[in-house]
């Protein structure tokens, strides 16, 4: 009931963090707007989020997370984690950066073009959520949590949309693991974050 309540409390944390405001575009800006081109460099919050088992009580079944346990013992668990995500080639910041890519040109609202032309506006990307929670009080598995943020910039600087969305432990598009799972199938951090990427930047895209 305790673990219940905590899940409640940080998800409406997290909720009223992402409320915050938006801008539509124009339709003025919407019909000027031919091409973008999309920064590459995402902008990342460095604190990895996690709600779950504890690992150090799983380390008696888990073999490299509990080699990295045993070897990093003051590492919190979201540490631990993305540490072995990235050890396994594994990044966020590149995932969602290739899924909203395919979803802006997908959208077909304007072309999305590669280069540093200076002359269109340019679509940045924000992460300022990601990792993984249990979705419920119930529950030893985990499901991703993601949150993302864009925003549409002319060549002056002016800023002419913005908007974020989430996905959070309640409504997933993914199914959930255990940490066994996950060490045993690294790939699937890959595909929890990329199916939640692929939602929310079509989500952002399609309401824009």
């Amino acid at each position: 009931m305790m673990q219940s309540r905590h899940i409640v409390l940080i998800m409406l944390v997290i909720v009223f963090t992402g409320c915050a405001s938006t801008q539509s575009l124009t339709t003025e800006h919407r019909q000027k707007i031919r091409s973008v081109k999309v920064n590459q460099s995402v902008n990342r919050t460095p604190n990895m989020f996690y709600l779950g088992p504890k690992m150090a009580g799983s380390a008696g079944f888990l073999g490299v997370l509990g080699v990295l346990i045993a070897n990093n013992p003051n590492k919190s668990e979201s540490d631990l984690l993305l540490g072995f995500a990235e050890n396994n080639g594994i990044f966020v910041d590149k995932i969602v950066y290739e899924e909203v890519s395919k979803a802006a040109q997908k959208v077909g609202k304007f072309e999305v073009i590669q280069g540093d032309d200076h002359d269109i506006a340019t679509l940045n990307i924000g992460i300022y959520l990601y990792g993984f929670s249990v979705p419920h009080g119930f529950s030893s598995e985990l499901v991703p949590m993601l949150g993302i943020e864009c925003n549409l910039v002319d060549p002056s600087g002016q800023v002419l949309w913005l908007d974020r969305q989430q996905v959070l432990s309640l409504g997933n598009p993914s199914n959930s693991f255990s940490l066994k799972d996950i060490e045993d199938n690294p790939k699937l951090i890959d595909a929890m974050w990329r199916i939640s990427a692929k939602t929310i930047s079509e989500k952002l895209f399609n309401d824009m």
